[in-house]
């Protein structure tokens, strides 16, 4: 894999230079938001996104660009959600936000005569498994979909060989699988705390 990233640098032009600048700065607000709870996750990869739309449109990825585009809107929703209300998004905002960007990935191939791409449908594929993953309270649900997106992230980037794309979701990945540890690590100590604060029953 090493070797492939490296190679890869030779084939960059300027504008595939600064998408891949920009795609570091997402990656490094991306690292962040995977070690964080679940409304400061969604604020941060949302944010995250908007450097990875970036890097997706100059590289020409514009199947995976309307892939993060649904991302960063799906996240928002659910950031609304989470913080006015204290609950999930409802199921059928989520169908509608996804439906459009089926929709929108069935005009892209349209246009382009490229339905037969296996990978247009990778990215779109693993953001319908984890929107629902994401939008569930469960923080381990949360994480380990997260983990999932970001290893099929890892297979698209290597098909297109873009090396600090391929870093970046090297990193992610270990970030998300740090994520969930560290989460099992917390939820132990408090765990731990409440049976130091029950009294023995007499």
């Amino acid at each position: 894999m090493w070797n492939l990233i490296a190679s890869s640098f030779q084939n960059l032009t300027p504008i595939l230079w600064a998408g891949q600048i920009l795609g570091l700065i997402g990656f490094i607000l991306s690292i962040f938001s995977y070690l964080v709870k679940k409304k400061n996750f969604l604020i941060l990869i949302s944010i995250a996104f908007v450097f990875i739309i970036l890097d997706q449109a100059f590289a020409g990825l514009w199947a995976g660009m309307i892939v993060t585009i649904t991302g960063i809107t799906r996240n928002l929703i659910m950031l609304y959600f989470l913080v006015k209300y204290d609950k999930e998004a409802p199921t059928y905002i989520m169908y509608i936000t996804l439906g459009a960007m089926v929709i929108a990935e069935g005009v892209y191939m349209g246009l382009t005569d490229s339905f037969g791409k296996w990978d247009n449908y990778l990215l779109p594929g693993l953001v319908i498994a984890t929107t629902f993953t994401q939008n569930c309270r469960n923080e381990y649900v949360v994480k380990i979909g997260s983990t999932l997106y970001e290893a099929g992230a890892l297979v698209y980037y290597i098909i297109y060989q873009l090396p600090f794309s391929i870093f970046r979701e090297v990193c992610l990945v270990i970030a998300c699988l740090v994520g969930i540890v560290l989460l099992a690590i917390k939820q132990h100590k408090e765990k731990s705390e409440v049976k130091k604060h029950i009294v023995p029953a007499h």
